[in-house]
Formats: C-alpha cells, structure tokens, sequence
C-alpha cells in the first residue's frame, strides 16, 4: 500500500509542475529588419556633457503586424523607448522595468528605438569604456541576428548595442582640442 501512496504521490507531483511549467506560445506575426547597424560607438563621452542618445531604425518587413511587446536595458544608466511612424512613444523602459506595451506595427511600416545613455549614473568618478545593451521584445518571426526567438518564452529578441569611453570633463576637452589640431 506504501508504494501505491508513494507512486501516486509522484504521479501527482510530476503533472502538478508539468501543468505549472507549460507556458503558451505567443503568436509570431511580421518580421522585424534593421534598417540601421544594431551597434553605436558615442566616442568620448563628457561625464559632466549631459545624457547621449541614438537611435536605431527598425520596419515591419511584412505582411502582418508586428507586436512591440517590450524593451529593456542592461544597466539602469541607459533607457530606450519606441518611438512610432505616427510620433507616439512607448513609456520609457529601463533595466528594472517590467511593463509589457503590446503595440502593434502594422505591416510595412517603420520605428525606431531611442537610447539614451546617462553618463553621470554612477557617480562623478565613473570614467573609463562603457558598453550597454538594450533588448526588444516583438512578435517577429526570426530571421538570424535580428530576430532570434526566445525557446522559453517564445517571442522574438533583438539586441542593439552602445559603446564609447567616459572621461572627465577636461580630459573631454583636451581630447577634442587635440582633434582640432589635426
């Protein structure tokens, strides 16, 4: 009797976190391509100059809408937000954030993604290279390094990365007076 308790206690087990575990598969709709490189060197960077952005330009490359489900950043001194055809905007994502915006990009249209990178984040004294990584959420179907999916959670990531060196303020201008000079 012990051995039936015991068996079906490790049936119940099994299908009980089976059942926990299974997690939908979203649809995959559109098809997210680049239509500028996924990767920005800022340079030198003034710790005392105020935030830098760039932006990258993204197009629905299909013919079904594409879901924008998300961003997130890889430290909390850079942010990155949606920015539509339309000039509507998603909220601004961070690297703590977890809000899901679920907007649609309808066939064949464009979008871009602004990064912005705080260079004074971590302190006065936070000089040296930087490199940063934002992460988008979407419905694309994949398509390589643009679109890979996600085998946990089903959706499509593309990463964008920045880079570039933060100096003191007169170091910064040291370092373009001497461009100058060339």
């Amino acid at each position: 009797m012990k051995k039936i308790l015991s068996l079906f206690v490790l049936v119940l087990t099994l299908v009980g976190c089976d059942a926990v575990n299974q997690v939908d598969a979203p649809t995959l709709s559109g098809l997210v391509e680049t239509e500028s490189e996924l990767f920005y060197d800022f340079g030198d960077v003034n710790i005392e100059g105020g935030f830098v952005d760039t932006t990258f330009s993204f197009v629905n490359d299909s013919d079904e809408d594409l879901t924008v489900v998300s961003l997130a950043t890889s430290c909390g001194c850079t942010r990155a937000e949606v920015v539509l055809n339309d000039g509507s905007k998603s909220p601004v994502f961070g690297m703590h954030t977890k809000t899901e915006w679920n907007e649609v990009v309808p066939a064949g249209e464009s979008f871009e993604v602004l990064v912005t990178y705080d260079p004074m984040a971590h302190g006065p004294d936070a000089v040296g290279p930087i490199s940063r990584s934002v992460i988008m959420t979407t419905s694309s179907e994949e398509n390589g390094r643009i679109a890979v999916i996600d085998p946990e959670s089903g959706y499509a990531f593309t990463q964008m990365n920045i880079k570039g060196r933060v100096l003191y303020a007169q170091d910064f201008l040291e370092s373009n007076q001497a461009e100058d000079e060339l």
